[in-house]
């Protein structure tokens, strides 16, 4: 009889034993990086646990699976097998997250690319992290050919959920009023002054050509990741400081137009904006926005006034094409006064002009590429 029971007794062991390195083999195929832990109960109560821990360093996912094994009479009996995936919060997995949406939405996030990285669309700016902390930010074309600008990003702040960047940066909106297509665009947006520069001594007040400027920028932008989405809330200002020459005039055009030369005409322009980039799919996020825009009022003298605020709404949506290019599809939608009036007619039958809101939708689309 003992020698029976110590067959069975080994029997079970050698079957305990299979157990833990079918588990282990099974782990380590569907993980690159596995480790296993066997723990051996009391013989006489034979039972046995096996718990397996799998970590993707790709994904930052830790995966726990524990199986209990009861052997009542020599025989294996699996009672239970659990699989429990949570994702390991930690500031480098943000980072990952982040650029994961928005390897989709990068241009809008707070959270700072990895060293190196650039990315540069055909409608959005380049883009490039020289650094852990600093990263550029330009449209290389209109930069060196019409209007100078640039913009730095500095890493302000950071704690396990949320990155805050500062902005530094200057424009030069006027000098694109200085010199026609292709190099500007005087005739569209100004005045062309072609009988002044044919004939300076026939016409000297002809044309009022606005001045050189120089704008600089100051401004900071909060992100923070939540479930799968990155929340974004940005701020900045630009004031327009007049080198030489007279100030540009209200343009008087569409909103983004006016938005853009504000600081030249209008002196200052002041910008509160939130967005929100939600991970519909591994390659597809949602994308929304509002904005505010404050401008200072130009001349009176000049000018009539209106009104100095400008409101902005977006819906986008990103698509990851590959793993380097992705395509933006969505609308905006402004809200700002163009001097649009409406004719009323009061009570005593008069008609008299009343200023309204023009509100304009414009589609968007780009295309991306991100390294």
């Amino acid at each position: 009889m003992n020698a029976k029971l110590l067959f069975i007794k080994l029997l079970a062991l050698c079957l305990i034993f299979s157990h833990s390195v079918y588990a282990q083999a099974k782990v380590k195929s569907n993980a690159k990086k596995a480790t296993i832990t066997a723990t051996k109960d009391d013989p006489k109560a034979k039972k046995a646990t096996i718990t397996a821990t799998k970590d993707d360093p790709k994904s930052n996912k830790k995966a726990t699976i524990t199986a209990t094994k009861d052997d009542p009479k020599a025989k294996v009996e699996v009672n239970k097998v659990e699989d429990k995936i949570s994702t390991v919060e930690t500031p480098k997995v943000m980072r990952v997250r982040a650029r994961g949406i928005g390897r989709l939405a990068d241009r809008d996030s707070g959270f700072r690319p990895r060293q190196g990285s650039w990315s540069i669309g055909l409608f959005n700016p380049l883009k490039i992290q020289v650094s852990d902390s600093w990263g550029i930010e330009t449209f290389p074309v209109v930069s060196m050919l019409i209007a100078p600008h640039l913009k730095l990003w500095h890493q302000w702040w950071s704690n396990r959920r949320m990155n805050l960047q500062g902005m530094y940066g200057f424009s030069t909106p006027s000098w694109s009023l200085q010199k026609g297509i292709p190099l500007g665009l005087a005739g569209y947006l100004s005045p062309s002054c072609t009988v002044l520069d044919e004939e300076p001594n026939r016409a000297p007040n002809s044309c009022q050509r606005p001045g050189f400027d120089f704008v600089p920028q100051l401004g900071a932008k909060l992100s923070g990741a939540q479930h799968e989405g990155i929340w974004t809330i940005e701020a900045d200002l630009a004031v327009g400081l007049m080198i030489n020459g007279e100030r540009a005039t209200p343009l008087d055009s569409y909103a983004p137009v006016e938005l853009a030369y504000a600081p030249s005409t209008n002196l200052y322009r002041a910008h509160l904006g939130f967005k929100y980039a939600h991970l519909i799919h591994r390659r597809l996020s949602l994308n929304l926005g509002a904005d505010l825009y404050v401008t200072g009022q130009a001349d009176e003298a000049l000018i009539p006034p209106k009104s100095p605020i400008s409101v902005s709404s977006q819906l986008g949506l990103d698509w990851a094409l590959t793993s380097h290019m992705s395509m933006t599809l969505g609308a905006v939608m402004w809200l700002s006064d163009q001097r649009a009036f409406e004719l009323i007619e009061d009570e005593q039958g008069y008609v008299q002009k009343e200023s309204v809101m023009s509100l304009d939708i414009f589609p968007t689309f780009d295309l991306m590429w991100h390294y």
